[in-house]
């Protein structure tokens, strides 16, 4: 069992390059060499909460103790929460000359508190644009079932005016049954005046006639004046709900490209998720 780095070629050109190793890895970096059983070097991070000295002995279930054990590199991340910075360690063996023996190995441990924060932050913003675009979502079948019940109101309104319009037809029959009306009137006056005191009845009825024709007369004008205020009315409920309409298919097209926009940034959040996951 080796008791000493330079016993190692591995180590040995590791600890060459140490003065190096940060500038490599672009951060701060601690370097632990160990034989089988315990650390024999230990240069220590100070932006790592992780002190190792030289004769500690290798924790079981570490990356060290399961490189040595497998003679395989082990690459394992430690959480925040048990000694208060998360860190990830890789671990590689290292032979002896001939590569038939393991003769310990060589640890990197380097912070990823950055990567554990942005992870994090992705995470945290992956639910916040989940939670956006079911909002989102919600909204716009909301807004898309207003739209059609205006739809529906609105083509109601539009058989009404239509039906108000037909009335017209109406009017005018009663317009002609009065114009006749009077036609008749005129002419039994005319009788009652030739036949004299036996005509006096048709007196009577074109009298009687001529009341009637008045009264209808003024009844058309007065339902043609209600009819007319009615198909107002009912245009400018009509024009109102075309407006609503238009208004609200605009906040749908505007609800769409704000659901696009939340897709395509849990997208990229993904890929950062992806991204700090293999630093």
């Amino acid at each position: 069992m080796i008791t000493n780095f330079s016993e190692n070629q591995t180590m040995n050109a590791v600890h060459t390059l140490l003065p190096f190793i940060n500038a490599i890895m672009e951060e701060q970096v601690s370097v632990i060499f160990n034989n089988v059983h315990n650390s024999i070097f230990a240069l220590n991070s100070p932006n790592i909460n992780l002190v190792i000295n030289p004769g500690q002995e290798i924790l079981k279930g570490s990356a060290a103790y399961d490189c040595i054990h497998s003679k395989k590199s082990i690459i394992k991340v430690v959480p925040k929460e048990l000694f208060g910075i998360a860190y990830k360690t890789i671990s590689i063996p290292a032979f002896n000359a001939d590569g038939t023996e393991i003769e310990g190995c060589i640890s990197f441990v380097k912070s990823i508190e950055k990567q554990d924060t942005v992870m994090k932050m992705s995470v945290e913003l992956d639910n916040k644009l989940n939670m956006i675009t079911e909002a989102v979502s919600n909204i716009s079948k909301s807004v898309q079932q207003v739209v059609s019940t205006s739809e529906h109101i609105g083509q109601k309104t539009y058989e009404s005016k239509k039906e108000v319009e037909n009335t017209d037809i109406i009017i005018n029959m009663i317009k002609a049954i009065v114009s006749k009306t009077n036609l008749l009137g005129l002419n039994a006056r005319i009788e009652a005046t030739r036949a004299g005191e036996a005509g006096r009845g048709f007196g009577v009825v074109a009298q009687e006639i001529g009341v009637l024709s008045k009264s209808s007369e003024s009844a058309v004008g007065e339902i043609k004046d209600k009819l007319e205020s009615i198909k107002e009315s009912i245009t400018g409920v009509n024009d109102d709900i075309e407006g609503v309409i238009e208004e609200f298919n605009e906040q749908v097209r505007l609800l769409d490209k704000i659901s696009k926009s939340t897709h395509e940034l849990a997208a990229m959040s993904k890929e950062l998720k992806d991204l700090t996951q293999q630093i």
